[in-house]
């Protein structure tokens, strides 16, 4: 089952970004559970999630978590994954990202250490105005609004957005948008085989917690695959 999710922590890299609320809330963390217990039902053996693939860093966090000296972040891996695993007694979750910029390039070779900014520190930065689907999450439950992210139109749309990239024309460089979407495709693509090294396949039921942006790449890759059996996740958010 692929759950597409939104980025809970707010981490401002997608192309695309939401202004979600505090999932620290009283009213998201009940929400949460609530969710959590749906999902439960599906009875994952593995939870893989949206981290570095082999990176240490998730999994010894789980670990901490377990042994309750960790408090969870406000990321959707820990408050979903980390909390869904306990409750089901698993040993750890499945870190399956390859991460990687429409560009091609990856975290490590760039210099993403914010500058400071004489000019716009003078001026207070003018707040975004809230987008459609900012007003919804917050009008809605986290289950509703999941409910939302993952509905055929919306993946429908959603996947759109990289293909209307291959209406642009750019000059001299005429594939430059053809390689940003070539990139999204291989970010997938491998995010796809980090995922079939962890699974025992024919024998796990894996849940797949990853931004809602991935949803049809990964959905048609596991459709495609003669070892998946692909699980709508809307029969447990409705």
């Amino acid at each position: 089952m692929i759950l597409g999710m939104y980025h809970m922590s707010n981490p401002g890299l997608d192309a695309v970004n939401l202004d979600a609320d505090d999932v620290l809330l009283p009213r998201r963390q009940r929400e949460i559970a609530e969710l959590v217990n749906r999902l439960a039902k599906f009875r994952p053996t593995k939870i893989a999630v949206e981290a570095a693939y082999r990176g240490a860093a998730v999994p010894e966090r789980y670990s901490r978590y377990l042994a309750g000296t960790y408090q969870l972040g406000r990321n959707e891996t820990e408050q979903i994954g980390f909390r869904l695993a306990r409750q089901l007694g698993l040993a750890g979750v499945t870190p399956i990202d390859f991460p990687m910029f429409m560009s091609g390039q990856q975290p490590s070779e760039l210099d993403l250490t914010p500058k400071p900014d004489t000019a716009k520190a003078a001026t207070p930065a003018k707040p975004r105005e809230p987008n459609p689907r900012d007003r919804l999450l917050r009008e809605s439950t986290v289950t509703q609004y999941l409910r939302f992210l993952n509905s055929d139109s919306v993946v429908r749309e959603d996947h759109a957005g990289y293909m209307n990239q291959l209406k642009r024309r750019s000059a001299p460089a005429i594939y430059e948008q053809t390689d940003y979407v070539t990139n999204w495709y291989k970010r997938n693509l491998r995010m796809f085989t980090n995922l079939n090294r962890e699974v025992d396949h024919g024998r796990d039921r894996v849940l797949v917690l990853v931004g809602s942006g991935h949803i049809t790449l990964l959905r048609q890759l596991a459709d495609a695959a003669s070892y998946y059996c692909v699980v709508d996740p809307i029969a447990y958010l409705d």
